[in-house]
């Protein structure tokens, strides 16, 4: 149950930072 609770988070951070990484990737 901890688990899917820290996964929540896990996503919840690092998908727009990933995102947002994958931008400027893209952008430079």
């Amino acid at each position: 149950m901890e688990r899917m609770r820290i996964w929540a988070n896990y996503e919840l951070i690092l998908r727009p930072v990933s995102l947002y990484l994958l931008e400027g990737k893209v952008v430079r």
